[in-house]
């Protein structure tokens, strides 16, 4: 819910009150602009997305919309009111595996709950975006991102996001992390269509030297642990370096164990 208070006449008006039969993970984002509107997260379309909704109970509308597209609730967002727009962290387009660093505009319109509202992908699309910041300064508005992938060590970048239509990677400030002492190798990704409900769901794999895929009379087999996490919310499967330098894994699959790890479902 979202209550609206005056502290000098002590008046409280509920601006959104939202309810659900099922599970949900609440958030903390909520930001109030200047014109006494809310911006706020909302999974009332089944996917965590923004919303926009006035001082007082009225029509929300969405900032972002889009199945499988998830706004982070972990994340702050940040608001720029002079340009209209609001940056947040977001599952990437076509790739529920990585977050990326978003922007939307939050420009006044007569939609509601508009299943078109568009927003684009500011960081690079095979990079997943662990972290962001983003900040105005006196040169224009900035952001900087923690960013990596699966065979790519984190690494901390500065972005100019006063370039139209882009994202201006500054070379003149990154730091790369550093290669760590272990070889470790990328864990392989897959997916497979639920046949119970229909959702597309994401797994990978650790596999130990001498692991191979092929049909051949005499193969070796080896033993498989399934690493499970049984609870909501936390996603394993995710295309960042956090998920290669996960040692006890590596490990098991240097032990010659196949290591499988499967993303549930909410």
């Amino acid at each position: 819910a979202i209550l609206n208070g005056h502290v000098v006449d002590e008046n409280v008006v509920l601006v959104v009150d939202e309810t659900t039969p099922v599970w949900f993970n609440p958030t903390d984002i909520c930001h109030s602009l200047s014109d006494g509107s809310f911006i706020f997260a909302s999974e009332r379309s089944g996917f965590r997305h923004l919303h926009q909704v006035g001082p007082e109970a009225g029509k929300v509308r969405a900032i972002t919309s889009g199945d499988g597209r998830v706004v982070s609730r972990e994340e702050v967002i940040w608001v720029d009111e002079t340009h209209q727009t609001v940056y947040f962290l977001c599952t990437a387009l076509n790739n529920p595996t990585q977050m990326g660093l978003c922007c939307a505009s939050f420009a006044a319109h007569d939609e509601v709950d508009s299943s078109a509202a568009a927003f684009k992908q500011l960081t690079p699309f095979n990079m997943d975006c662990t972290a962001a910041c983003v900040m105005g300064t006196k040169f224009g508005v900035k952001a900087v991102a923690v960013i990596s992938n699966c065979s790519t060590p984190h690494r901390t970048v500065l972005y100019d996001l006063s370039v139209a239509e882009q994202m201006k990677e500054s070379l003149l400030v990154q730091s790369q992390a550093p290669t760590p002492l272990i070889p470790f190798n990328p864990p392989e990704f897959f997916s497979f269509k639920s046949e119970r409900h229909g959702n597309v769901i994401h797994g990978c794999l650790y596999t130990p030297p001498g692991f191979t895929k092929t049909q051949s009379e005499g193969r070796k087999l080896f033993p498989v642990i399934v690493d499970i996490y049984g609870g909501p919310h936390v996603q394993q499967v995710k295309d960042t370096w956090g998920i290669t330098a996960r040692a006890m894994r590596q490990m098991w699959a240097q032990h010659g164990y196949v290591v499988m790890v499967v993303d549930n479902v909410g």
